[in-house]
């Protein structure tokens, strides 16, 4: 028989077909919101349903019929166009001075140009996460006026040729990187549409302070894209063109562009056969109000959604259907995602969700029947209930942005029902299973290992039993593994009541670090919370995956203790630990590299004069050493990044530090003696360094810090040099170079850190110590009341520098803070708690210009308290801080 849909705007027709096995309820009440053209029932669908009530944003009478075109794309193949690159201008613009401005050249294109695409290259480069993702676009202008300078791309003119409303921009936005989806718009954006209130892209004013006065720009999301159709076509003319655009933040986001010609456009759609048009934002509801007594507990219905606007507006509208029961949507795909547009196709291009059935012209399962150009597989709606009170339902279709390519939803006859109507039994279907999770591998070979810098592997979560309420679980990797939003980063796996049996997909891939790591373990662990107790705090076993790793990494000697790396990589991280310091003396060791096997520095020879200076300007600080093993607990590990195509020598600074050797000799003062690797740069011709292989990568460098060597027991200062296994810590970026005892956190702009404090003193002075912000790596501070700009040995700089603490402690230590990221931290000490007797990393800082701030491994700071260096054992107050991001 053949598909009837007939108009009915009747209200107690409509619920009479509705109404199934309904015990329990009763008094019920309808009413219809919407033009009455967009009510009716149906028969012989060819979705399965067989019969029931239909909701259109449209006519019903127009969606029977042969479907004629199906939306697609116009084919690629016709006309022109070329992809743009971008130079970036100097300096930086917008209402908070933080907009980089890119500029491309599109003189003598070759081609007349009809419209413009901006587009987040996907890179995940740089920006915020969240509705802040991806590219985030201040301004676009096109001008036949050229600047270098972002300050003055306000002032040149520009051309006429946009229009910013929503109707002279299709976006086709991207995902949000690490989203609770709290806010699912994307910033300057509304329903997939941009909200022109925010977002004012004809003019470079962007406010980047995304905790405080947000305005101005658009976020276009990963890999999602603004296609700008010009008011009027641009002539090619030999006539200079240039387009600039902004973006927002200055935070290394990457665009890439594309102008297309007027023959090759995006058709808008390739039919208007859906019926007459509906005003702007339509919307279509029916509403029930009932009683329900305490044997009623879960609502039933069976539905299919559909659509003119599938497949072409995928990722731009957002047509939506609900099934609201007392305020909760109910109605969900597969996944437990909304019934939308966006949704059903992501992307015109891409993969289509798996509850969506496309329906084209001439092949479409339903193409001679119905005029949609898609629907949804047959959807199952349970909703919950409020026992022994008015309940209402109320089912909503809406045409979202625009009155055009409607929608329709089919709700199956006799389905309004309290008794089972489908598989899902959320009562009993999975009584006999145990509550838990089950996580299995779903690649072919049936295992989870993982190689580096190769594809990725996937896994299906699940639950085993059906939850009463919602149930979330946290998916958190180590650091050597990345499930999409980024190495170590968690995501969140949200199952309901409706989808807890359905899998779900996440994918993992070893992160390709630069480190040699053989074979090693990657971990990735499972937390779960749900008012359900039965889920709440459910233990998870977490998955233990062997990651290979091919990089291969040789450290060699070669004559004279020069060290050489044998790698295809550029750069490899050295991990260094002491293992003994006999001396009494305070030594600090350092490395530094060499033009040639002979250690020349731009043709300086180790025995040479000169040598040393040319030493101290490639110097990159190992560690200092206490005296005689003190305080052995704390961490004195330091991590270096070496380039691999150099030669390395060592040194070591007796009882003194490199800054200081640096100081003495700029001011041509007497240096410290400092000792080489090398036998020949040492002027008693003694060799002070001996390095065994103790196994494969694995050396041991044994000093001997007397001069002409002594005892020569060779146990003054020993130290462990290996590839590193590890990853650098968090904060000591900069802890090798000369005055740079410092903690770094520029890199986690936007975030919190978790700092906690281990402290040792054998002082007698009551010492403070803290960490003040600084602007720089110079150790400009600035005062946080006039904002005057100080550097190091300036007056009023220490006054400033305290003003700038933001934490400060005795050798009882503190409770861990947090700090913010994006910034720069150093250490200082208040030596018997004195202000007027406060060191910093800066020697240019310190009243006796006395280096008093040592490196006793990464994030770990040795104090001296006492002036001019006093006994100089540096013991009087030693900090480590351990970092991690919150």
């Amino acid at each position: 028989m053949a598909f009837e849909i007939t108009q009915n705007d009747i209200g107690t027709a409509l619920l009479n077909s509705l109404l199934g096995e309904t015990p329990g309820l009763s008094n019920f009440d309808i009413s219809l919101v919407g033009d009455g053209q967009a009510f009716g029932t149906f028969q012989n669908d060819p979705f399965g349903l067989e019969s029931g009530v239909v909701l259109s944003t449209g006519q019903v009478s127009s969606i029977l019929g042969k479907n004629s075109f199906d939306g697609g794309f116009v084919s690629s193949s016709l006309g022109t166009d070329t992809n743009i690159s971008f130079d970036k201008l100097d300096n930086l613009t917008g209402s908070n001075l933080q907009t980089a401005v890119y500029r491309a050249d599109l003189s003598g294109i070759g081609f007349d140009i009809n419209s413009i695409t901006i587009a987040d290259n996907g890179s995940l480069t740089g920006g915020s996460p969240g509705r802040f993702s991806g590219f985030d676009l201040d301004a676009i202008k096109l001008s036949n006026e050229f600047t270098n300078n972002a300050t003055e791309v306000n002032d040149i003119s520009g051309l006429n040729v946009f229009d910013f409303s929503p109707d002279g921009i299709i976006l086709n936005l991207g995902s949000q990187r690490f989203s609770t989806l709290s806010d699912p718009d994307l910033f300057g954006t509304i329903n997939g549409i941009i909200d022109n209130k925010i977002a004012t892209l004809g003019s470079f004013d962007g406010n980047s302070n995304i905790l405080a006065n947000t305005n101005g720009f658009i976020s276009l999301g990963n890999s999602g894209q603004a296609v700008f159709n010009l008011t009027e076509i641009i002539q090619d003319t030999s006539e200079p063109l240039y387009l600039y655009i902004g973006e927002v933040g200055n935070n290394g986001e990457l665009a890439s562009g594309q102008v297309l010609a007027p023959e090759r456009t995006i058709d808008n759609d390739l039919s208007t056969d859906f019926g007459l048009p509906g005003a702007d934002d339509d919307t279509i509801s029916i509403e029930l109000e009932f009683d329900a007594d305490d044997t009623a507990e879960l609502l039933y219905f069976q539905f299919v959604f559909g659509s003119e606007e599938f497949v072409e507006f995928g990722e731009q509208f957002n047509d939506t259907f609900s099934l609201e029961l007392n305020g909760f949507n109910f109605a969900r795909l597969s996944d437990s995602s909304s019934i939308t547009i966006n949704n059903l196709v992501p992307s015109p291009l891409g993969s289509y969700h798996p509850d969506f059935i496309y329906n084209p012209v001439d092949t479409g399962p339903a193409s001679s029947e119905i005029r949609l150009d898609g629907y949804t597989q047959p959807l199952t709606y349970v909703g919950f209930l409020q026992q022994n009170a008015r309940n209402t339902l109320k089912i909503t279709i809406e045409d979202t942005r625009d009155g055009l390519f409607d929608s329709a939803v089919f709700i199956k006859s006799g389905i309004f029902e309290t008794t089972e109507a489908s598989p899902i039994d959320p009562d009993d279907s999975d009584e006999d299973d145990e509550i838990g999770v089950t996580i299995t591998p779903i690649d072919e070979d049936g295992n989870f290992e993982l190689v580096e810098g190769e594809e990725q592997k996937s896994f299906e979560i699940v639950l085993n039993t059906t939850p009463s309420e919602i149930v979330t679980i946290v998916v958190a990797p180590d650091d050597q593994i990345d499930l999409g939003n980024g190495a170590g980063n968690p995501i969140t796996v949200i199952f309901t009541p409706d989808n807890a049996l359905i899998p779900q997909t996440i994918t993992a891939i070893a992160v390709d670090d630069d480190r040699a790591e053989g074979e090693h373990v990657g971990v990735i662990s499972f937390a779960s919370s749900s008012n359900d107790s039965s889920y709440e705090g459910l233990i998870i076993n977490e998955i233990s995956t062997n990651i290979n790793d091919s990089t291969s990494i040789e450290l060699s000697l070669i004559p004279d203790n020069l060290l050489f790396i044998d790698t295809n990589l550029s750069q490899v991280g050295l991990q260094f630990t002491f293992l003994e310091s006999s001396a009494d003396f305070v030594n600090e060791v350092g490395i530094f590299y060499v033009d040639d096997e002979q250690g020349s520095i731009n043709g300086i020879t180790p025995n040479q004069a000169g040598y040393l200076q040319a030493v101290m300007e490639r110097s990159q600080v190992i560690s200092s050493a206490l005296a005689n093993n003190q305080f052995s607990t704390l961490s004195s590990s330091s991590y270096l990044n070496l380039n691999t195509s150099e030669f390395f020598n060592f040194y070591l600074v007796r009882d003194s530090t490199t800054d200081n050797v640096i100081a003495n000799l700029a001011t041509g003062s007497s240096t410290p003696n400092v000792l080489f690797g090398t036998t020949n740069a040492n002027p008693n011709g003694f060799e002070h360094l001996q390095i065994t292989e103790v196994s494969n990568n694995l050396f041991e460098l044994a000093w001997e810090d007397s001069s002409g060597g002594a005892d020569a027991d060779f146990n003054d200062l020993i130290v462990q040099m290996e590839v590193a296994k590890e990853p650098q810590k968090l904060g000591s970026d900069l802890q090798s170079q000369s005055q740079r005892e410092l903690i770094d956190l520029t890199q986690q702009q936007e975030q919190l850190v978790q700092a906690a404090f281990t402290v040792a003193s054998e002082a007698a002075y009551d010492n403070l110590a803290g960490l003040y912000r600084i602007a720089d790596e110079s150790g400009t501070v600035i005062d946080p009341i006039t904002g005057q700009v100080l550097a190091p040995g300036e007056a009023g700089y220490v006054q400033t520098a305290l003003q700038n603490s933001v934490v400060e402690f005795n050798r009882s230590g503190t409770a861990p803070i947090k700090l913010e990221g994006g910034d720069l931290y150093a250490p200082y000490i208040l030596a018997d708690g004195n202000p007027n007797n406060a060191y910093f990393p800066y020697i240019a800082a310190n009243i006796d210009g006395f280096d008093h701030i040592r490196l006793y491994g990464n994030n770990t700071f040795a104090f001296e308290d006492l002036p001019n260096g006093g006994d100089a054992d540096y013991n009087d107050f030693v900090v480590s801080v351990d970092l991690v991001v919150i």
